[in-house]
């Protein structure tokens, strides 16, 4: 409670809305992710989350909604032919989403 009322303070101060301590950690955690592209950079974010394990990480905040699905996949096509390792790291990274049992398209139910 001590930090969401210096939060909420601190916002009020500089003419911010205020965002509970809770939403700006999803905000960052979904920001960061969507921008990761190898393994490597989704493990730093899950890391910084704190989190034990990619998985965690995976099934709280890395629920791809079907643009996302579609923008990736077109995305593929993008990468360079020369750049194999790129095209690699990406497929890596939607199997591990696959293999969770996920669903790469699912909605969480509550809103989430």
């Amino acid at each position: 409670m001590l930090v969401a009322r210096s939060l909420k303070g601190l916002c009020k101060s500089v003419g911010l809305l205020y965002r509970s301590p809770h939403k700006l950690r999803h905000g960052h955690a979904v920001y960061a992710l969507k921008r990761a592209r190898t393994i490597a950079e989704y493990k730093a974010v899950s890391q910084n989350l704190m989190h034990a394990n990619l998985t965690i990480t995976d099934g709280v905040y890395g629920v791809l909604t079907g643009a996302d699905v579609q923008s990736t996949i077109a995305g593929l096509t993008d990468v360079a032919q020369g750049d194999q390792q790129a095209v690699v790291a990406m497929l890596e990274s939607l199997l591990v989403t696959v293999k969770q049992g996920n669903g790469m398209c699912s909605q969480k139910e509550g809103g989430k």
